[in-house]
């Protein structure tokens, strides 16, 4: 089964998923699919030794972005152009682990790895009816936020991460 994990991944290493194949080219499905992708998570096991392992690694320190309430997780992040960016995603060790675990699988004992992606899009719910008429499961539609460290609260919509 395709999951929005997987999707890119085969977009990217040049295949196309087969409900795409009969209306797409791989160009012309690698096109917008890039342009969608707004970031991509990299979980770790410690948000403070994550952001110093990418440092090292690419010579970029990323800027803590806060806390998710209710998720168990906190993040960092790198900006590489307008709206593309890499978060860097952990356990948020002053929160407790919520019920359904952390998003995207983050947990103390979890080797770092890439997590996930998010792509930017509009009507999630019209977004979420068309992939699953093509057998491809996005979850349920649900809010998110976190309050950076200047105090300003950020809101939105995703689909479940967990899906």
């Amino acid at each position: 089964m395709l999951t929005r994990r997987s999707a890119l991944t085969l977009i990217v290493a040049g295949g196309v998923p087969a409900f795409w194949r009969t209306s797409m080219t791989a160009a012309q499905a690698l096109k917008p699919a890039a342009d969608a992708v707004d970031h991509l998570l990299l979980g770790t096991r410690d948000l403070d030794a994550g952001i110093e392992w990418v440092a090292k690694k690419f010579g970029v320190k990323a800027a803590v972005g806060g806390s998710h309430p209710g998720r168990g997780s906190r993040n960092a992040l790198i900006a590489f152009r307008q709206r593309r960016y890499l978060e860097i995603i952990a356990p948020d060790p002053a929160q407790p682990v919520p019920a359904g675990g952390r998003w995207f699988g983050v947990d103390p004992r979890a080797p770092a790895r890439l997590a996930g992606w998010a792509a930017k899009g509009s009507d999630l719910p019209r977004l979420v009816a068309a992939a699953a008429q093509r057998g491809v499961p996005l979850g349920a539609v649900m809010p998110g936020e976190r309050t950076r460290p200047d105090g300003v609260e950020l809101r939105w919509t995703l689909t479940n991460p967990d899906a």
